[in-house]
């Protein structure tokens, strides 16, 4: 009976697991700018944990180093493996907790950014491929940029990171 319930319990989660990492796929390089420009407009009513949800987690990278173990570099998949879950999580908290103090300096209301543009350049470091690009909007006639990455897997895309919040 107990066996019974591990693999139900089991089965639920890998299932939440998936479909939340399904959710972060990004299809094109190009879509990276409106999938960082609606976790914007949501900034101002999201806490830390909701915005780290919307970016790749510690757990799902672990999935994705064992997944790709074998193509990536022994150096890449050592640095993954060696990845502490409160140091990862502290820097995008850190990042949320800047984008918010920029936001607040600049008297951004986040819900009422407009998206301009969206630039980005592929490119491989340490045997991983990913884009990284700046993300433009305006907010009351000024315009903003912040910096958004993606890793590549395979033919899609998944967010790593949003920051940098700066005024042009």
């Amino acid at each position: 009976m107990k066996k019974l319930q591990f693999v139900i319990i089991a089965l639920i989660t890998t299932t939440f697991f998936i479909s939340c990492q399904d959710s972060k796929i990004i299809n094109k390089a190009e879509d990276l700018g409106h999938y960082a420009f609606n976790i914007l407009k949501k900034l101002d009513d999201i806490p830390k944990e909701e915005f780290l949800n919307h970016l790749f987690t510690i757990e799902e990278i672990k999935v994705f180093a064992e997944k790709y173990k074998d193509s990536m570099p022994e150096r890449a998949y050592e640095s993954f493996e060696k990845l502490k879950k409160e140091k990862y999580e502290g820097t995008i908290f850190g990042e949320y907790e800047e984008l918010k103090k920029r936001g607040e300096k600049y008297t951004i209301v986040w819900s009422e950014i407009e998206y301009s543009n969206f630039t980005f350049k592929k490119q491989t470091q340490g045997g991983l491929a990913g884009i990284k690009g700046v993300l433009s909007f305006k907010h009351k006639d000024t315009l903003y940029t912040v910096r958004a990455s993606a890793l590549e897997d395979g033919t899609s895309y998944i967010p790593l990171i949003i920051r940098r919040l700066n005024k042009d």
